[in-house]
Order: C-alpha cells, then sequence, then structure tokens
C-alpha cells in the first residue's frame, strides 16, 4: 500500500517543483526582451535625430545603445556612431559686456528656453539661434545668430551699452515773499535774488538739454554706422555686430531724451522765475515759490 502513495506523491510533486523553477527563468527572459526592445529604439531615435540636424538629442541616444546590455554587435556600432558625431556637435559659450567689462549677473536664454551663462561651453544643435541677454535691472539684449557644425565654444557676445549719468539738480530755495507796502529798496533786493536765481536754473536747463542733444547726436551716428556695413537698410537684418550698434544707439537715444526733458523743465522754471521776479525800483506785487515734488518743478505763489 505504500509504494501506490508515494508514487502518487512524487506524481504531484514533479511538475509543480517545474513549474516554480521556470518562474525566474521566465522573468529573466523578459528583462533580457525589454533590454533589446529599449536598445533598438534608442538606434532608431539616434538616427531619426541625426538626419533632422537634432545632433545633441542623437548623440545621446547612441551613447544608450552603446550600453554592453545592448550586445557586443549594436554596441559597438553604436559607439562607433557616437565617437563621431561627438566631434560635429558644436558648442556655445555666451558672454555679456558693458563699455568693455564683464557684465556679471545676466540671465541668458536660447530660442525661449534657460541658458547656461557660467562660462562654460555647452553642446546646441547647429543652425540658426536666438539668444536673450537680461540684466538685472530689466535691460535686454537680443543677439541672432548661426552656430555652425563641428566648431566647439563658439562665443556669442551681447554689447550693453553704459547707463549715463543724470546730473541731480540741486532743490532750489524758495524765495523769500515781500510783504505788500515794504520798502522799494527791500523789494528791488527779493526781486534781484529771484531773478538771479532765475538765470542760473535757466542757464543750467540748457546746459543738461545741450548735453541731451550731444548724447542724441552720438546714438545717430550709431545707429548709421550699424547701416554702413553690419545692418541691410531694405530688410531691416543685422548681423551680432549691427545689432549691437543699434542696441547702443538705442541705449543713447534714451538717455538723450531724459537729459531733453529735464533740461527743458529746468530752463522754463527759470525763466518763469526771471519774469516774474520785481524788478529794481519797483513795487513788490505778489509772492512766489518755486520748488521740486516728485513729478517736476512746482512754481506757486500770487501776481
Amino acid at each position: 500500500m505504500r509504494a501506490p502513495a508515494q508514487r502518487l506523491r512524487a506524481a504531484l510533486l514533479v511538475p509543480l517543483c517545474a513549474g516554480l523553477a521556470s518562474v525566474p527563468m521566465l522573468t529573466a527572459l523578459e528583462r533580457v526582451a525589454r533590454a533589446e526592445d529599449a536598445c533598438d529604439r534608442a538606434f532608431v531615435d539616434a538616427q531619426v535625430a541625426e538626419k533632422a540636424g537634432k545632433l545633441v538629442e542623437s548623440l545621446a541616444a547612441y551613447r544608450a545603445c552603446a550600453s554592453v546590455a545592448c550586445g557586443v554587435n549594436m554596441g559597438n556600432t553604436c559607439n562607433k556612431k557616437s565617437l563621431a558625431l561627438a566631434d560635429q556637435v558644436p558648442s556655445v559659450v555666451v558672454v555679456a559686456r558693458e563699455g568693455g567689462a564683464a557684465l556679471p549677473e545676466v540671465t541668458v536664454s536660447m530660442d525661449g528656453a534657460p541658458f547656461a551663462a557660467d562660462g562654460t561651453a555647452v553642446a546646441v544643435n547647429p543652425g540658426a539661434h536666438t539668444f536673450v541677454f537680461v540684466t538685472p535691472d530689466a535691460r535686454s539684449v537680443t543677439v541672432q545668430t548661426v552656430v555652425v557644425q563641428g566648431k566647439k565654444s563658439q562665443e556669442v557676445a551681447a554689447s550693453f551699452a553704459p547707463v549715463a549719468p543724470v546730473t541731480p539738480v540741486s532743490p532750489v530755495t524758495p524765495v523769500t515773499p515781500v510783504a505788500p507796502g515794504s520798502r522799494p529798496g527791500d523789494a528791488a533786493s527779493g526781486g534781484g535774488t529771484q531773478r538771479t536765481v532765475g538765470l542760473v536754473l535757466a542757464g543750467g536747463g540748457l546746459v543738461i538739454a545741450g548735453v541731451g542733444g550731444i548724447v542724441g547726436l552720438a546714438a545717430k551716428s550709431k545707429y548709421d554706422a550699424s547701416n554702413e556695413s553690419n545692418c541691410d537698410v531694405g530688410s531691416n537684418r543685422c548681423n551680432p555686430a549691427g545689432l549691437a550698434q543699434r542696441d547702443t544707439a538705442v541705449g543713447l537715444g534714451k538717455s538723450a531724451t531724459v537729459l531733453a526733458v529735464l533740461g527743458g523743465v529746468v530752463a522754463v522754471g527759470g525763466a518763469v522765475l526771471w519774469l516774474t521776479g520785481p524788478r529794481a525800483g519797483a513795487p513788490s506785487t505778489g509772492v512766489t515759490a518755486v520748488g521740486l515734488s516728485p513729478t517736476g518743478l512746482v512754481l506757486g505763489g500770487a501776481f
């Protein structure tokens, strides 16, 4: 009776043990199959990207299928492709300058995506690209350039125009009012002070406006220089040097406008003071005061 029972247990245990032993083998085969699929996809992606001119993406895919997991044949093929393609992938270094000196803390984007601005060479795809440089005070320069295939550490430079300092205007001391009925000598003295201050302000305003005119001429000169050799006037297209010259002209033009407006306001204020100041020997007819507010020149009084 024991022999048939033992044979029955053996008949049940052998298939069960065989099934359990096959589970790790199936899992290993699945991993191999998945790895082969990933290698095949990487090889195809690398070829498609290379034909499309996306050398950076192609190089990354070739390096992925050069893994030992992809087998000897494919690994060798992908390795040779990646070594040959690495020499053809160009790289770019971005530089920002202001008045010839390096300009730190500038953020850069290439074709709308953030770009490293720490002085290191970054691999990019060959072809036309647009770089935008932005300073902490929100000034920006756009540089359009063509990256040459195979050229390493190609420099893309942005030139910022120095910010022209605006000469501050000293606060004007209010003119002491002359009370009605005072002596003619007092009125003449007060009027002389007001008229003198008016002349000084008018002259200072003209000087500031003149400086603005000089800066404006410099801006026009920069713009004309860009049209001579670096920009096409008909299509309004410029090379990187022409774009830098035009950015400099725009910065100078803004500074000239600020100086001209400021000089005009000061000059007009001075003229008003001079015209309303009592002349020598004339009785005082009112009170005049002048001062500066956050929005401009303020005049007050009764005439």
